[in-house]
């Protein structure tokens, strides 16, 4: 592996139905994979080879898409570049909660959390999502 390696966003290839909620209503998305193996179901290698122990990707939101509530043991950060996006998660208090993510906010959600987020707007959203403490051998869970 190179000392240094770059993933030009421009050069990305995207995958649309790289999780399983993608043909669900509300699933809408397209995952560009940064760093990281990320989810089993989208077979795509990320831009930038190696062990990082962490997942980064970009992910395109279309109007009214987004993630469906899931979990997995591992921490997640969203963190919307353009447009606003809705982190939506269960809390202790087994309710749903959520907020209006600004471009350039950070949310971080604790592992085991069930989560998930959604573009609320008229127009395509781009958000940056990290998930932490993964096993570099096998997928996010």
């Amino acid at each position: 592996m190179s000392k240094v390696q770059i993933a030009r966003f421009a050069e990305l290839k995207g995958n649309k139905a790289g999780f399983l909620d993608t043909r669900l209503p509300g699933g809408a998305k397209e995952n560009l994979k940064l760093i990281g193996r990320g989810s089993s179901e989208n077979p795509l290698a990320p831009a930038i080879a190696g062990d990082h122990r962490y997942v980064m990707n970009w992910v395109r939101v279309p109007p009214g898409g987004g993630s469906r509530m899931h979990s997995h043991p591992t921490q997640e950060v969203f963190i919307p570049v353009e447009g606003a996006m809705t982190i939506y998660w269960i809390g202790d208090d087994d309710q749903e909660h959520a907020i209006a993510a600004q471009p350039r906010d950070c949310v971080s959600v604790e592992g085991g959390a069930m989560r998930g987020f959604r573009n609320d707007a008229d127009t395509q959203a781009l958000m940056l999502t990290i998930a932490t403490g993964h096993d570099p051998a096998r997928p996010l869970v």
